[in-house]
């Protein structure tokens, strides 16, 4: 065990430069600064978890950008795009309904409950039971995403550079914990800005240089046709279509006209749903709320092509080494050492015959030692990658890059997998502390903590949540057998996120339902998970019960292997009947509302269609301190980048024009954006403060004014 953990971190076995971790390492740093700055901050949960109120549009419109995409966007979503082509790039059109629905609609809704997280306003619509509902299962599955980004990450990283899933997995979990710890939403959208300002050139870099490998848009189209690739390419799939590559496992239904259908509307119920308010509830206003949704749909939108052309041109391009990841795992590793170990091999097959001089059996056995050297270091890499197509993205990244640049790439992808997990790490410790705690302490007997002490136990829980995440992307890394990160992902959406916000997406639009309807649809739907998970093994186990009348047998044969062989979307569909239906059904029962409900679904209904009130409402804005600050470290960043231009050489050691191109493009687009976000934040700073003595000196003369009347009255 302790030799397995000193191969975690021995940087001699890692395909990657000392500048390119030294990069890493810098950029870490980094981040946790940011933390550091941002520590003192937060007065109370309320800053905490949702700083006070005061973010702005193009901050929490880039934070949600973030949020949507992380490592599992390079690795699983590039692997889909890389067998399904058009049809998956598809779904960002899903994505853009969804969020353009909701700046039409929910945002502003939903910054209007005034809520600090998402139980609370299911509170403020059904009341105390249904929000410790909420708080609960909202807990659970936040804190099930946190681990499939991290081994997304670390999957990537075992592809382009051969560091262990597992090295990477903890220290970049260590990293995010403690800057989202240290200032909580504060740290969170600020490094999501800063990150964004760094994953976008890059990804652009990657998409420009590989589009240029395959001659452009009809390069690509040609590289289609040239491969035979227009059947798996085709915008609606066929159910049971058989893909030309094996390199991932696309379920079956998958890209068919019902699994698109699903993936709509599950972008509409993601964007309606009360639960998904959380979103909103920092920006200052409804009118922010309404161009954050907007900027974060169109960026996703755009970013898609960027995250998933470069898939489709490995696939034209290097498929023959991307099928190569996947080369020495299972039996093929078996028949590796069998034969090394056999001692009839061939002399003349011995690479170190030459240098050593051995001729027959040692000679060959020799060789084979060499070569399962050399297989045992494919395996280290390869042999945790499922799916070799999660490393198509890598594999290009590897081949279009000049040296040197690779660096850049992990930082983005770092970059897209901490923005991911810090938010939710952080609105789930909110949740926790805000709406589970103080109930469980008053059934105690005790007295919740308030102020700072509530605020000291949020961070601690944020840091338990995040140690949590860890230990889920390691457990899951050891046990995901042959899913794909995006499969789990899928199964994650239809097993447990579609009974909880389906259940609440009638909240903004059907005042009749009593409080307890969404518990009935929530019960519904989750039955129907829990069959989709465990009806084909009691199937399988009650068949073989020697007392059953075999008629049962058999129908319990038949029922469990058709759940089995249901595909995704059917399983979508079936669980939003089962959660929908009831649901409205309640309606039949609005009749046995107490006034006092009825005056909460008013007061409700009265409060999502008031406007924000700023001034009135929070008070000072702070957009000239963001800017100024985000400003400032996105230069640092940029110079930072900017270093990078000395060690822009090729493999001979001399400088390389495209490598310093590449580097001055990255840097010089994040110090653009730096540049105008400090003199934006300055500028509206002097104003401020012309403002502010402008009202001093007013209210002076004013008091002065007032001096003299009562002076003259008193004479």
């Amino acid at each position: 065990m302790l030799e397995y953990l000193k191969g975690m971190f021995d940087v001699s076995t890692w395909e990657i430069s000392s500048v390119d971790i030294g990069v890493m390492l810098g950029y870490m740093v980094l981040m946790m600064a940011v933390g550091w700055i941002c520590k003192g901050i937060s007065k109370d949960i309320s800053d905490y978890v949702r700083m006070g109120c005061k973010s702005t549009w193009w901050l929490m419109g880039t934070s949600i950008f973030m949020l949507m995409t992380s490592a599992g966007t390079f690795t699983g979503g590039a692997a889909q795009a890389y067998m399904s082509g058009w049809s998956f790039l598809l779904m960002g059109l899903g994505g853009l309904f969804g969020y353009m629905a909701m700046a039409a609609f929910f945002a502003p809704w939903m910054r209007r409950t005034r809520a600090v997280t998402p139980a609370d306003a299911v509170r403020l619509r059904y009341g105390p039971i249904v929000e410790q509902a909420n708080a609960y299962l909202g807990a659970v599955g936040g804190m099930l995403w946190g681990g499939t980004w991290l081994l997304a990450l670390g999957n990537f990283m075992a592809v382009v550079f051969n560091v262990p899933v597992p090295t990477v997995i903890v220290f970049v979990g260590i990293v995010v914990v403690f800057y989202s710890v240290s200032g909580g939403s504060w740290s969170v959208q600020i490094t999501d800005t800063l990150q964004a300002y760094i994953l976008v050139p890059i990804a652009l870099v990657v998409l420009f240089l590989s589009m240029k490998e395959v001659g452009w848009v009809s390069g690509l189209f040609q590289g289609i046709k040239d491969a035979g690739l227009q059947d798996d390419y085709k915008i609606i799939m066929e159910v049971g279509h058989e893909y030309k590559s094996t390199a991932a496992k696309v379920g079956l239904g998958y890209f068919s006209f019902g699994w698109l259908v699903a993936s709509l509307i599950y972008s509409f119920i993601l964007s309606a749903n009360m639960s998904a308010c959380w979103r909103f509830l920092s920006v200052k206003s409804d009118s922010d709320a309404r161009k954050a949704a907007i900027l974060a749909g169109l960026l996703l939108y755009v970013g898609g092509f960027a995250w998933y052309l470069p898939a489709m041109v490995g696939r034209i391009k290097y498929e023959d080494q991307i099928d190569a990841l996947a080369k020495f795992t299972g039996r093929a590793q078996t028949e590796v050492v069998e034969a090394a170990e056999e001692p009839d091999a061939e002399p003349a097959a011995a690479p170190g015959a030459e240098d050593k001089e051995l001729t027959g059996l040692e000679a060959a056995k020799a060789a084979s030692a060499k070569q399962v050297a050399e297989e045992e270091k494919l395996l280290s890499r390869a042999g945790k990658l499922n799916n070799p197509a999660d490393g198509a993205y890598a594999v290009v990244a590897r081949n279009v890059l000049p040296p040197g640049l690779l660096g850049l790439v992990v930082i983005g992808l770092f970059a897209a997998t901490m923005s991911s997990l810090d938010s939710s790490l952080t609105g789930n410790a909110g949740l926790i502390c805000k709406n589970i705690y103080p109930p469980l302490m008053r059934l105690f007997g005790l007295e919740p903590w308030t102020g700072k002490k509530l605020l000291r136990l949020t961070q601690a829980v944020n840091f338990a949540l995040g140690i949590w995440a860890i230990t889920l992307a390691l457990l899951l890394w050891w046990g995901a057998g042959d899913q794909s990160i995006y499969d789990i992902g899928l199964q994650i959406i239809s097993l447990v996120s579609t009974p909880m916000v389906l259940a609440m997406v009638l909240s903004f639009f059907v005042p009749w339902l009593p409080w307890w309807a969404p518990l009935v649809g929530m019960a519904f739907g989750f039955s129907g998970s829990l069959t989709f998970l465990f009806a084909g093994p009691v199937s399988e186990a009650m068949a073989d019960v020697s007392w059953l009348p075999g008629s049962w047998a058999a129908g319990l044969a038949a029922f469990g292997e058709w759940v089995n062989g249901l595909m995704w979307h059917h399983k979508m569909y079936i669980n939003m009947s089962l959660t929908l239906v009831p649901t409205m059904a309640t309606c039949l029962f609005w009749g046995t509302a107490s006034p006092d409900y009825r005056a909460r679904v008013d007061n409700f209904f009265t409060q999502i269609r008031t406007p924000i009130d700023f001034k009135k409402e929070v008070g000072e804005d702070m957009d000239h301190s963001l800017m100024t600050i985000i400003g400032k470290l996105g230069m640092v960043i940029a110079g930072a980048i900017a270093v990078l231009v000395f060690f822009a050489k090729d493999d001979q050691g001399r400088y390389n024009f495209a490598n310093i191109v590449g580097v001055l493009f990255v840097a010089a687009f994040v110090a653009t954006i730096s540049t105008i976000m400090a003199n934006i934040g300055k500028r509206k700073e002097r104003e401020r403060t012309e403002e502010r003595e402008q009202a001093e000196a007013q209210a002076e003369a004013q008091s002065e004014a007032d001096t003299e009347d009562t002076g003259e009255i008193g004479e």
